[in-house]
């Protein structure tokens, strides 16, 4: 979340306030009294994190906020410091019940006591303290989405991470850890990678798996070998929500090709080919919707030789 979040340290007597942000490092955070709008500290993020010295001291019931780069800008809101991070209520629930710990009681069938007031010696969480726990300890989310290259191999790639605040770390199947969002694969097999917060542990990662299996590129034609790709782009004007898509062929004789439930077979059109390249044979343009199709060539006029293919366009595991 890019806003400048206090999360601990408005306590009557502090001296140094701590400040998450999902920002870049090096973004300034400055904290100001929210009332007389005086400063009274800056610092840097590392890490989405920063602890920001402040000066004078922290009074109780002082209201304070913090901004990232310039006042005014970028905040999750003032939070009221207080005596202590625990705010006194009074009344406290029942620990035990007949030696027995209360939520083993409960979970027996006990019936639910009432709460005991005793004012000198319980205390629960601040009203801000629990507003910001439930924004910070938001759970990562991320998406995987597969692409089939020319070559036979699948690569994956990590797409839209949310929650990973100042960043976050991956580990695909048994590699080191890093921050690669993307893995090329050329063996059939399951998988798994993991995404964690920077300021996490790997136990603390979020886990996805999935299965791939790995497209045929190549096929022999007699003495001919002969590569079986597509091509689809993304945006177009003429049929909005579907994505043009055709078959390419890289032989050097003529072809025939087939999208299964699209077009049945039509001869590829000859496009020449470039220095030390095969020739490069195309078949027609048909608008589709995402999902998976199979494609199809065969040496011209020759059913017995035919290559298949399973394409899968903007294919997204989750």
């Amino acid at each position: 979340m890019e806003l400048a979040i206090i999360t601990s340290g408005f306590v009557a007597g502090s001296s140094s306030v701590s400040i998450t942000a999902d920002v870049a490092d090096g973004t300034a955070v400055l904290v100001y009294d929210d009332e007389t709008k005086s400063l009274l500290g800056s610092d840097v993020t590392t890490d989405g994190v920063v602890d920001v010295t402040v000066a004078p001291e922290l009074f109780e019931g002082q209201r304070i906020i913090a901004y990232l780069t310039a006042f005014g800008q970028d905040t999750f809101g003032a939070v009221i410091v207080v005596d202590s991070e625990n705010e006194t209520t009074g009344w406290k629930t029942p620990e035990t019940v007949d030696g027995q710990p209360y939520e083993e009681y409960l979970e027996a069938g006990g019936e639910q006591q009432p709460d005991v007031y005793d004012p000198a010696n319980c205390r629960n969480i601040s009203r801000d303290m629990d507003a910001i726990g439930r924004v910070i300890n938001t759970p990562i989310t991320f998406t995987l989405r597969q692409i089939e290259s020319q070559a036979g191999n699948v690569q994956v790639i990590i797409e839209d991470v949310q929650g990973a605040i100042g960043g976050f770390k991956t580990k695909f199947d048994s590699d080191v850890i890093g921050t690669s969002t993307s893995k090329v694969y050329s063996v059939n097999g399951a998988y798994q990678v993991k995404i964690w917060g920077i300021n996490e542990t790997e136990a603390d990662a979020v886990i996805k798996t999935y299965n791939l299996t790995m497209p045929t590129a190549v096929v022999e034609f007699g003495t001919t070998v002969v590569d079986l790709t597509y091509h689809a782009d993304y945006g177009n004007a003429t049929s909005p929500g579907l994505r043009p898509v055709r078959v390419i062929v890289y032989s050097s004789v003529p072809v025939e090709v087939q999208i299964d439930g699209v077009h049945t077979w039509a001869i590829a059109s000859g496009t020449g080919s470039a220095p030390g390249e095969t020739g490069r044979y195309e078949g027609p343009v048909h608008f589709v919707d995402e999902g998976e199709y199979t494609i199809r060539c065969r040496k011209l006029s020759d059913g017995l030789q035919l290559l298949v293919r399973q394409i899968k366009l903007n294919n997204y595991f989750s």
